[in-house]
């Protein structure tokens, strides 16, 4: 997961789905699938950054079979391809900086399907197979030019594991990733509760790694519970990192949500998980972690949008 944009580090997708704040927006998907050339892509995406970056106020493009007009938050496509279609599959409207990262996901796709298509059929040395987190670091160091953007990459165990591995070597002699990063894991389970055990993994600090919050059960409040306690240890944690390049968290992918608000991210790819009237009935840890994680960001006086609206949500 990075910031609603799901990665799959070893399959090219040959279709692509998008949703926005739980829906799919088919009009976005329909789009992609139409286009060929990276070259467009990159221009498309060029323009939409100068907007995300306040560089422009708008911008407008008329094809004959499209119009796109990007706002610095939301983004509209409108499609003309057949009187009989569904309006659904021809009209869309999405965050901006979500779109953006739509289009840098597409160009990921292309560059690993070129870098296989220069690969011999002969045996190569390893080093010349693209890498399985290739496509990660090319959707990373597109992301990481919009201004609004904040790297909290959320990760299942194992691939939190991979991506420190791919800091301290590669194929080749030289790492796979050289961003700084720090760590929070949540093992509110350990030690024998009834959904985990400890999973023998210990983070530690390196030169890449600044720092490492290891989060265990509340010692009053038992196991599988997230508390005030918990939640204020990870706000203290994350503003004493800030400097960082990513944020790596293993153990909860809403948290990651809160934490992009806390650094004073972009918070509309994740208005539904955060804002009243459509959020998610959420029971045990996750409900905790709703419950506390807003509660230490208005301790820390971080505004929560309380409608749509608000939020840029607008429909």
């Amino acid at each position: 997961m990075l910031n609603r944009i799901m990665i799959e580090k070893h399959f090219i997708s040959e279709t692509m789905t998008i949703t926005s704040r739980d829906r799919t927006c088919r009009a976005f998907c329909l789009f992609l699938q139409m286009q060929s050339s990276p070259i467009t892509i990159r221009a498309l995406s060029e323009n939409i950054l100068e907007v995300v970056n306040g560089l422009r106020e708008e911008y407008m493009e008329r094809e004959e079979h499209h119009r796109i007009v990007v706002r610095p938050d939301l983004v509209e496509l409108e499609l003309w391809l057949s009187p009989g279609m569904d309006p659904e599959d021809t009209h869309g409207i999405m965050p901006t900086l979500e779109w953006y990262g739509y289009l840098g996901k597409w160009l990921a796709d292309y560059a690993v399907m070129e870098a296989w298509k220069n690969v011999s059929l002969l045996p190569v040395p390893s080093g010349e197979i693209p890498h399985p987190a290739f496509k990660e670091l090319c959707l990373v160091e597109h992301m990481r030019r919009a201004d609004r953007f904040r790297c909290v990459l959320s990760k299942s165990l194992h691939d939190a594991v991979q991506y420190v591995i791919e800091h301290e070597c590669g194929q080749s002699s030289e790492a796979v990733r050289k961003d700084t990063y720090a760590v929070i894991t949540m093992e509110l389970f350990c030690e024998g509760g009834e959904n985990g055990t400890m999973p023998g993994v210990t983070f530690r600090e390196t030169k890449f790694c600044k720092g490492v919050l290891e989060l265990l059960p509340d010692p009053e409040a038992g196991q599988g519970r997230f508390t005030a306690n918990h939640a204020e240890q990870v706000m203290n944690f994350v503003q004493e990192h800030k400097d960082v390049d990513t944020l790596l968290l293993y153990g909860s992918d809403l948290l990651a949500a809160y934490l992009v608000l806390l650094l004073e991210g972009d918070v509309s790819p994740f208005a539904p998980k955060m804002i009243t009237g459509r959020r998610p009935n959420y029971t045990g840890v996750t409900k905790d972690v709703q419950t506390e994680a807003e509660a230490a960001l208005r301790r820390r006086g971080i505004h929560i949008p309380e409608n749509r609206e608000e939020a840029g949500v607008r429909w």
